[in-house]
């Protein structure tokens, strides 16, 4: 297993590596979407999330992402890479792009110290007004677009794919309520603790999808209620969560956090350009 993740890590970073401006140098490599829950079939493809750092002297603040789309063992590799310093100021928010990042699954990461700051960086400002605003919003896309006809009405059935795409983020949307650390539940198994009566079903259905991700699968009253029940819980916690987010607690915290990861993002610099 982990000459296989090491050879993984490898395939993927020198593809990358090819498309990046050769002034980058990548510091981490997550790999997301459906592999990085564990939630991937035969067919899936590669979502990665990439940083990466300037060592040119005097370049400037590299302030935007950028697309990664090439391909990766005759499957498409898509993702975006952004810069260390950015990405510590989007840790520091609680952002929902490092949210993914740092729940996907570690392929690369040189140095190490990076990843492990970021997640001390993340948990240490941890505000769930963000994740609870993205993750409640997705849900309820699901809910309206994806598994609705043009009436409005919840259709009969629905690909294995949504489905499952909409429990995972029902699982996750239960630890965050439930006040755990969303850090120690990645995976679609680990999430499973959260699932309740409905396990099983789930299991069922995530099992499923990694067969053959465009089965349809029913739509039961059951399981809609599930879904609809931890969405207008989610969206009434994020109400009340909105209201704390610039407490002076909130704000004190990001400041101190902010000169900390100045100071490390100056001497990973400093490394790299030795």
């Amino acid at each position: 297993m982990e000459n296989a993740k090491s050879t993984l890590a490898k395939g993927i970073l020198d593809t990358i590596t090819k498309v990046l401006p050769a002034d980058l140098k990548i510091l981490h490599i997550s790999l997301c979407g459906s592999r990085g829950k564990k939630l991937d079939g035969p067919d899936s493809d590669y979502d990665v999330k990439v940083i990466v750092i300037n060592t040119t002297e005097n370049a400037p603040a590299m302030e935007k992402k950028i697309l990664i789309k090439t391909s990766y063992e005759g499957k498409n590799l898509e993702g975006e890479a952004l810069s260390l310093e950015k990405a510590l100021n989007l840790a520091i928010e609680t952002h929902p792009f490092m949210m993914e990042l740092l729940r996907g699954e570690n392929i690369y990461s040189e140095p190490e110290e990076v990843r492990e700051f970021l997640i001390e960086v993340y948990r240490s400002c941890f505000n769930p007004v963000m994740p609870l605003k993205s993750l409640s919003g997705h849900l309820h896309k699901y809910l309206t677009k994806e598994l609705k006809n043009e009436l409005g009405e919840y259709n009969e059935r629905a690909k294995a794919k949504t489905v499952v795409e909409a429990v995972y983020l029902t699982l996750l949307l239960r630890c965050l309520l439930e006040g755990k650390d969303i850090m120690d539940y990645i995976t679609i198994d680990e999430l499973m603790i959260f699932a309740g009566k409905e396990e099983k079903v789930f299991k069922e259905l995530v099992e499923i999808r990694k067969a053959d991700k465009n089965k349809l699968v029913e739509l039961t009253p059951e399981l809609i209620g599930s879904l609809e029940t931890i969405s207008k819980q989610s969206h009434k916690k994020f109400r009340k969560a909105e209201q704390d987010k610039l407490s002076p607690e909130v704000i004190k915290k990001r400041d101190e956090m902010r000169k900390k990861a100045d100071k490390f993002f100056s001497n990973i610099l400093n490394k790299e350009e030795k």
